[in-house]
C-alpha cells in the first residue's frame, strides 16, 4: 500500500514538473490549476507545532531593497515579491530551489503593493503614483491604468481587491473609497465617477486575550472567524455572531 502511495506521488510530481519546466509552459502566462494533491496529505495536528526552515522563497534573485508585499497565486505553488527596487518577481516555491520564474522592472515606480485577484488571472500593482499597472498572465500582457477619470488623487498605493474578482477598492482622497472594475479599469458608476464614504459603525467591541499592541486583522471568507495578531507572536482565532 505504501508503495503504491508513494508511484502515486510520484505521478503527481512528474506531472507538476512538466508543467512548470516543459517546454513553451510558464506559469506566469497561465491562470490553469497547479494544484497537486498528495495521498500522503495530512491535517495539521492543534496545539504545538514543530517547523523548520527551509530555503529563502527569494533566494534565486534577493531584492536589494525593502520589500512591501508577498503574495501566493491561489491556485499554485507561485508567489510574487515586490519592492522598492521597483521589480516585481514570480519565484516558483517548493521549498528547496524556489526557481526564479520572472522578473519584471517598473521604471520610476517603487512598489507599494502587489497582489493577485483571487481567481489568479491578474496582478494588481500600486505606489505612490496616481496610476497603477495591471499585469494580465494569461497573455503576459502589462497595462499603465489612470489617472481616473474626474479624480485628483496623488496616490493609488494602497487597495484591496474583492473575493469575486471583479472590483479593486482604492483608497482616494478625504476617506472616499474609489471602486475600480477589474474588467474595464474604470470608476464603476454611470458617469465614471461614483465614490463611496463607509459609514463608521461599531459593531461588536472586546478584549482581545493577551495582546498588549495589535499589529493586523483578518476574517475568514464566509465571515464567520476572524483573527488577530500582535506584535507579539500571538495570533488569536474569534467566532463572530
Amino acid at each position: 500500500m505504501e508503495e503504491k502511495q508513494q508511484e502515486s506521488d510520484q505521478v503527481e510530481m512528474k506531472k507538476l514538473e512538466n508543467l512548470l519546466f516543459g517546454s513553451l509552459y510558464n506559469p506566469v502566462t497561465t491562470n490553469e490549476d497547479l494544484v497537486v494533491n498528495f495521498s500522503g496529505t495530512k491535517k495539521l495536528c492543534s496545539g504545538l507545532l514543530e517547523y523548520i526552515q527551509v530555503t529563502d522563497a527569494n533566494a534565486a534573485d534577493p531584492s536589494n531593497a525593502p520589500i512591501n508585499s508577498v503574495h501566493f497565486h491561489q491556485n499554485a505553488q507561485l508567489l510574487l515579491t515586490a519592492g522598492r527596487d521597483r521589480r516585481l518577481k514570480f519565484f516558483q516555491i517548493d521549498g528547496k530551489r524556489n526557481t526564479k520564474i520572472q522578473s519584471i522592472f517598473l521604471e520610476d515606480f517603487p512598489i507599494h503593493k502587489a497582489a493577485f485577484l483571487p481567481n489568479g488571472s491578474q496582478v494588481i500593482v500600486s505606489g505612490r503614483r496616481n496610476f497603477f499597472y495591471s499585469f494580465d498572465l494569461e497573455h503576459a500582457k502589462f497595462d499603465r491604468i489612470g489617472p481616473l477619470v474626474g479624480r485628483k488623487e496623488r496616490s493609488l498605493e494602497t487597495f484591496e481587491v474583492s473575493q469575486d474578482s471583479k472590483t479593486i477598492a482604492f483608497v482616494g482622497n478625504g476617506g472616499y473609497i474609489l471602486l475600480v472594475s477589474t474588467k474595464t479599469k474604470e470608476l464603476i458608476g454611470e458617469d465614471l465617477s461614483v465614490q463611496r464614504r463607509w459609514e463608521e459603525a461599531v459593531e461588536l467591541r472586546g478584549a482581545d486575550e493577551g495582546s498588549t499592541c495589535g499589529t493586523s486583522l483578518c476574517s475568514s471568507m464566509n465571515g464567520a472567524l476572524f483573527a488577530s495578531g500582535t506584535d507579539r507572536g500571538i495570533v488569536n482565532i474569534y467566532k463572530t455572531f
